[in-house]
């Protein structure tokens, strides 16, 4: 079974094509193991170009059918940053993308000529991590994002929890500083606004330093002290929005990814202590992870929900 997985960002779009039947859920073209990155096209509003998110499509679907002994795509898993009514394929949501209640599975659909399956990013990343990742054989889990934003998804009994209106994806914005900073949201005190990429560098500048979160965590696993204390705050205030959903959850196991907090062995030792301080012990023991694929999760998640999608296992219509 052949199916596309398409991952789209604030910045970037991301896609892969993913066949069941190759060990490890390799790529089977362009080639190589890493998806194919190219920027997010934009209209003159600012707001998603559909369009040429379709015509990416296309030229897939055109690459599979000319490419000899390779199995046509049956179906498309698209994971986005937004929030997706999953019943109404729509996506209700997408701040960084300039989209409110767009019908983009369908769009995309027409475009491809073959079903669309369509997922907020972090439902999407949790489902690879609890189905094949870091989160296989625990249940349940809590999965984590942590990038520009933060996003997360519970998976119980094999399934994600949407929530009533689909909302359980934000993370990021449990309050864990009353009256802190503003948030885009609106609100203040996010933990975005504090855990995130940005958040880490918010934190840096400060304390008197011009660094971006990828800089910040790199001197701190140097050891750098000034880089250790931003990051030490920042996993404190990780600590207590994870503390607050441990007690209301109880999860086997958490797994965290995303490129704003790297697999460093010790800050999970930090963080899961920290934790540990904040929780009733009847939560505990507490299992706090790196997660396995920390760059295509959510397009290793779309993938799997295209194939649900062919395999009959994905619920409601479709076409």
């Amino acid at each position: 079974m052949s199916v596309l997985a398409l991952d789209i960002g604030g910045t970037n779009l991301r896609s892969m094509v993913l066949d069941s039947s190759l060990d490890g859920y390799d790529t089977i073209f362009p080639g190589g193991e890493r998806p194919t990155l190219c920027k997010v096209e934009r209209g003159s509003d600012g707001t998603l170009d559909i369009t040429a998110v379709g015509s990416v499509v296309q030229g897939y679907i055109k690459a599979g059918r000319a490419k000899p002994g390779v199995a046509e795509i049956e179906a498309i898993g698209v994971s986005i940053a937004g929030t997706v009514d999953r019943s109404r394929r729509v996506v209700v949501r997408a701040m960084n993308l300039g989209l409110t209640e767009v019908e983009l599975a369908r769009m995309l659909e027409h475009a491809a000529g073959v079903p669309v399956v369509l997922e907020t990013d972090s439902f999407a990343a949790g489902l690879a991590e609890a189905r094949l990742g870091s989160g296989r054989g625990y249940d349940p889990v809590l999965f984590l994002t942590i990038g520009t934003g933060i996003g997360h998804a519970v998976i119980c009994a094999g399934e994600v929890l949407r929530g009533a209106r689909s909302g359980a994806s934000v993370f990021g914005h449990i309050c864990v500083e009353p009256n802190g900073v503003e948030c885009y949201c609106g609100r203040r005190g996010c933990l975005c606004m504090y855990a995130s990429g940005p958040g880490v560098a918010a934190l840096a500048r400060s304390a008197g330093y011009d660094s971006d979160g990828e800089s910040v965590s790199r001197a701190a696993r140097k050891g750098e002290s000034w880089a250790l204390a931003v990051v030490a705050q920042a996993d404190m205030y990780l600590a207590r929005a994870l503390a607050g959903a441990l007690s209301l959850i109880n999860p086997a196991r958490v797994v965290i990814g995303g490129g704003a907090f790297p697999p460093d062995a010790e800050r999970f030792m930090r963080l899961q202590a920290l934790v540990a301080e904040r929780v009733h012990p009847s939560v505990e023991p507490i299992e706090i992870v790196p997660g396995r694929f920390p760059e295509r999760a959510s397009l290793v998640g779309a993938g799997l929900m295209a194939e649900d999608l062919v395999s009959g296992k994905e619920r409601g219509e479709h076409g």
